[in-house]
C-alpha cells in the first residue's frame, strides 16, 4: 500500500459537530456576539435620542429627520448586507464581523463633526455600511454553535442586543446630549465598538474548516438568487420573510419617532424621554424578546407551528399598545404603558432568526439572513420613519402638533398584516423545516 504524500491537498470538510471544546465556548461566543449587536443598535438608535438638537441646530423638517433615522441608514445597510453575506458563506465570519464592527463604530464618532444636514446623511450612511456586515456572519456563526432546538433561545439572546442597545443609546445620548451636547455623544457612543472589535477578533474562534490558502470556506456556498430560489421555495419562509418586514415597518417607524413624540407631546427635555424610555425598552423588552424565544422553543416541542405562532400573537397586540401610548392623557400614563409596548415590540425577532436559520440549508445561511435583512431594512427601517415623517407633515398643515400622533398610528397597522402572514405561514414550517434536516 502507497503511502500519502506529505504535499498532497487535504480534501474540504464539512462543517463538524461541535467539539467539547465548542460547546464550552459557544456561550462566550454568544455573550460576545450579543456585545456587538448592542453596540450595533447603541450606534444605529442615539440619532433618535438626538433629533431635536439637530434638527433646531440645522433647521430641518420631520421628512428630514425621516431620512435620517431611517432611509440613509438602512439603503447602504440593506442593500451591501448581500454580498457581505456571500463572502460570509464562504470566508473566515468572525474577520468579516470584526472589520465591520471596527468601520461603524470609527463613523459613528465621526457623525460629532458634521456641520451641516448632508455631512451627517453622509456620515450615517458610512455607519450603514459598516454595519451592513453586522448580523449575517453573526447569525450564521450561532447557527454554527447551537443546534436547531435551541436555536431560538440563542437567537432571542442574541436579540436581546436590540434593547439594551436601544436602553444604552438612549441613556447615552440623553444625559450626554443634555449635558454636553449632541456632538460629545455620538463620541462616546462610537469608541467603544473599536476596542471590542480587537477583543472580538483575538477571542472568538471560527468554527469551520481551514483550507489551504489560510481560508475559511464553506464548500459550494450558493449566490444570492439560488438562496432566493430555495426560500421561494418554501411557504414558510416566503411568508416569515413577509411577516418580518411589515412587522418592521411597525417597530422601525414608532422607534424612531417616539422620543420626538414625548418631547413634543409633554415639553419634556432629552435627558427625561432618555432615561426613562431607555430603561422600559431595555428591561421590558429585554423579558419580551428573551420569553418568546423561551415559550417558542418550549411550545415547539409540542407543535413546530408555535416558532411561528407565537410572533404571530406579538405582532397581532402591539399596534393596540401603541395606539394606547398614543393617546395617555399624561407623560406618566403614556411611560407606564410604554412597559406593555415594549414586552410586544420585538418579541418576533429571536423565533424569526431561529425558524430562518432551520428552513435555509447551511450553506446559505448568512446569506439567508442578509436577504431577511435587506427586506426589514431597505422596506422596514427605510420606508418606516421616512412615511412617518413625511404624513406627519402633512398632517401637521391640519391637525398641528396632532399630525405625528396619527401619523405613527397609521403606520402601525403594518404590525397587523405581519401577524397574519407569521400566523399562515406556521401551517408549513414543520414540513419545510424537515427538509432541511
Amino acid at each position: 500500500m502507497s503511502r500519502e504524500s506529505t504535499t498532497s491537498v487535504p480534501a474540504r470538510r464539512p462543517l463538524p459537530a461541535p467539539s467539547p471544546t465548542a460547546t464550552s465556548h459557544r456561550w462566550y461566543v454568544l455573550a460576545v456576539l450579543f456585545a456587538v449587536y448592542t453596540v450595533s443598535y447603541l450606534d444605529r438608535q442615539i440619532l433618535v435620542i438626538l433629533a431635536e438638537p439637530i434638527k433646531r441646530e440645522f433647521y430641518l423638517k420631520d421628512w428630514q429627520l425621516g431620512f435620517l433615522t431611517g432611509t440613509a441608514f438602512a439603503l447602504f445597510y440593506a442593500t451591501l448586507g448581500i454580498p457581505i453575506a456571500r463572502l460570509a458563506d464562504r470566508w473566515h465570519r468572525v474577520n468579516i464581523l470584526a472589520a465591520s464592527l471596527a468601520i461603524w463604530s470609527a463613523m459613528t464618532s465621526l457623525c460629532a463633526f458634521s456641520a451641516s444636514f448632508l455631512q451627517l446623511a453622509a456620515v450615517r450612511i458610512g455607519v450603514g455600511i459598516g454595519e451592513a456586515g453586522g448580523s449575517p456572519p453573526s447569525v450564521s456563526l450561532l447557527s454554527s454553535y447551537f443546534e436547531r432546538h435551541e436555536r431560538a433561545t440563542a437567537m432571542a439572546i442574541y436579540s436581546l442586543g436590540t434593547t439594551v442597545g436601544i436602553l444604552c443609546g438612549f441613556v447615552i445620548g440623553g444625559w450626554v446630549g443634555q449635558v454636553y451636547g449632541w456632538r460629545a455623544a455620538f463620541l462616546v457612543a462610537g469608541l467603544p465598538g473599536v476596542a471590542l472589535s480587537l477583543a472580538l477578533k483575538l477571542t472568538v474562534t471560527e468554527p469551520r474548516s481551514r483550507i489551504p490558502g489560510g481560508f475559511v470556506s464553506h464548500a459550494n456556498a450558493p449566490g444570492v438568487l439560488e438562496t432566493v430560489r430555495v426560500l421561494a421555495s418554501s411557504r414558510a419562509g416566503r411568508l416569515l420573510n413577509g411577516a418580518a418586514v411589515a412587522a418592521s415597518i411597525t417597530f422601525n417607524g414608532f422607534m424612531a419617532w417616539l422620543p420626538v413624540y414625548m418631547i413634543r407631546e409633554f415639553s419634556l427635555t432629552t435627558r427625561e424621554v432618555g432615561t426613562k424610555i431607555g430603561v422600559i425598552a431595555g428591561l421590558a423588552g429585554s423579558v419580551g424578546v428573551f420569553l418568546s424565544g423561551v415559550i417558542a422553543d418550549a411550545l415547539a416541542k409540542r407543535d413546530a407551528r408555535w416558532h411561528m405562532r407565537v410572533p404571530a400573537v406579538s405582532t397581532l397586540l402591539f399596534p393596540a399598545t401603541i395606539w394606547l401610548v398614543l393617546n395617555a392623557s399624561t407623560a406618566t400614563t403614556a411611560f407606564a404603558l410604554l412597559v406593555p409596548a415594549y414586552l410586544l415590540a420585538l418579541a418576533y425577532t429571536g423565533p424569526t432568526w431561529a425558524v430562518l436559520q432551520t428552513i435555509a440549508p447551511a450553506n446559505m445561511r448568512a446569506m439567508a439572513a442578509a436577504i431577511l435583512l435587506f427586506l426589514i431594512n431597505f422596506v422596514g427601517l427605510g420606508l418606516g420613519p421616512q412615511l412617518i415623517g413625511i404624513l406627519s407633515d402633512v398632517f401637521e398643515a391640519t391637525l398641528g402638533s396632532g399630525g405625528l400622533r396619527i401619523a405613527m398610528t397609521i403606520v402601525s397597522f403594518a404590525s397587523l398584516i405581519g401577524s397574519l402572514c407569521y400566523y399562515l405561514g406556521s401551517s408549513s414550517l414543520a414540513a419545510d423545516s424537515a427538509a432541511q434536516k
